[in-house]
This record gives C-alpha cells, structure tokens and sequence, in this order.
C-alpha cells in the first residue's frame, strides 16, 4: 500500500478522460457502472491506452441486464469490493476506480423501484421517500465500501448544468457544474475525499 494516498472525485462529461485518469493509478480495482465506461481504454490502440491497461489488476463491470436479476447485481459489487480491500491488504492492489458514481446511482434507483418502492398514504409511488433512501444508501455505500479502501480511490462523475433555480441559490452560486447523481447526493459527494477535480 503506497504511504500517501489520495481520494479524488473526478467530474467531467463524457470523453473527457476521467477513466483515463483513473487507470493512470498503480495495480488498479476497476469497479465500472457505466455500459461501456472502459472501452476508451480497453478498445484503444495509442501506446498511452496500452500503458494504461498494464495497470488493470482486475476489472468488472456491474450493469444491470436481462440476463441478471439487479439484486444480484448489487450482491456481486459488494463481494468483489471486498475482494479489492482483501488485496489491497495483500500488495496486489494499490488504487480503486469506481466508474462511475452518476450511473451507480441511477442503477440503484432500478434496484429501489424493483425491491424498495416506497408507497404514501394514498398508494402512490413516494418519490421523495425513495429519493431520501437512495441519498442515504449512496452515502453509507460511497463511505463504507469507496473511500474508507485502504489505497488509492478515484471516483469518477459526470456533470451537468445547475438549474438557474440552485445557480440563483447563495449556497450553491459558485457551483454552476456538479456531479450529475439522483437522490441529492452530489452536493455530499465531495466531502467524503480529499481532492475533487
């Protein structure tokens, strides 16, 4: 394990190299969430990209599919985490990559609608009560299984324009681009690392 590590959120839209970045770490865990997330890298023959790759110790993708119930899904991501932190205990791992934390949220609201909708009074659906678990399960998640690894951690965001209601907010006015995460969870993210770009 390197003495100094860093914990870094990376936002960019799409094909602005956040991957990139995060495979340019030593011995990385790559934990993808978005469909294609590493084929810039992967699918890429420039000698830089091929760089990158010797720097892959293990990488899996966790996307929902039809072939896969998303419990399982979820079920796989927490066991390979573990995995990751058993190695990086071992030396063979140095850094994770979680790529990326917009889709993982986004995958999380299927997994809600499908094994934790929330009902109000009326019988309708409670967004704001699924909103709110959402925002709390990505906290515990990000704290517990990202940040809290014994290495290196890159967390990988896209972004997107504030509505000219939060750019008017005073809290918010100096944050036109944030992470692009469901369940208000992107105004939190930054607090649980060290650097954010």
């Amino acid at each position: 394990m390197p003495e100094q590590v860093l914990k870094v959120l990376v936002s960019g839209g799409p094909g602005t190299g956040k991957t990139w970045f995060g495979c340019s770490f030593p011995k990385v865990a790559y934990v993808g969430t978005e469909p294609g997330g590493l084929d810039s890298v992967l699918q890429n023959s420039e000698p830089r990209a091929q760089e990158l790759v010797q720097h892959l110790v293990s990488y899996e993708t966790y996307i929902p599919t039809v072939l896969e119930d998303i419990k399982l899904t979820f079920q796989r991501l927490e066991q390979d985490l573990k995995l990751s932190y058993e190695q990086a205990r071992e030396g063979k791992v140095e850094t994770l990559v979680l790529d990326n934390i917009t889709f993982l949220s986004l995958n999380r609201w299927l997994y809600m609608e499908k094994y934790e909708r929330k009902s109000a009074a009326n019988g309708e659906v409670d967004s704001r009560g699924m909103y709110g678990a959402l925002a709390l399960w990505m906290y515990r998640f990000i704290l517990l299984n990202v940040v809290s690894f014994p290495g290196h951690v890159v967390i990988c965001a896209h972004e997107q324009l504030e509505s000219e209601e939060d750019q008017k907010s005073h809290l918010y006015a100096n944050l036109p681009i944030t992470p692009d995460l469901l369940g208000s969870m992107k105004y939190r993210v930054a607090g649980l690392v060290s650097e954010s770009l």
